[in-house]
């Protein structure tokens, strides 16, 4: 066998490699598609949903690792805002799970005319999920505070 010979002979090997190599892929590609077609449709995940208005769905540890921040949560009797710390004299003070159980609280309580929360994304980890209920009166106005949410009544 001569150098040229040679040299066809194994260029003609590496091409017919690669076209069948090519081809195996397609195959495979083509019975794994075929596969996951044949698959039964997996469940949605499971989450609890809050109702929240801006249409994202969070389960209710991410919730809480996020600080509770459901802040666009509707109350009839209160004015919610996130980003605040409305002055007021507290006479409650306690841990709660989240913003939601600390507005509960100030419309269950008839003293109550203004509550903070403090997020759990708090700096200060004595201060995490700690809802003041307070008593008040004037204007609500608040200074701006980013670790805490404050509602007053309408």
């Amino acid at each position: 066998m001569d150098r040229r010979s040679f040299i066809w002979g194994m260029g003609g090997f590496f091409v017919g490699a690669s076209l069948s190599g090519g081809a195996a892929f397609a195959y495979r590609e083509l019975r794994r598609a075929r596969f996951r077609a044949s698959l039964p449709p997996s469940p949605p995940p499971a989450f609890e949903s809050r109702g929240l208005v801006d249409g994202w769905i969070l389960s209710a540890a991410d919730r809480e690792r996020i600080g509770s921040a459901e802040y666009a949560l509707q109350s009839e009797l209160l004015e919610i805002v996130d980003g605040s710390d409305i002055p007021g004299r507290p006479f409650s003070r306690e841990v709660v799970k989240g913003v939601d159980d600390c507005v509960e609280a100030c419309e269950k309580e008839t003293r109550c005319t203004r509550f903070t929360f403090a997020k759990a994304t708090h700096p200060d980890e004595t201060k995490r999920n700690v809802c003041w209920l307070k008593t008040g009166e004037g204007e609500a106005d608040s200074p701006r505070a980013p670790d805490y949410i404050s509602g007053w009544r309408r």
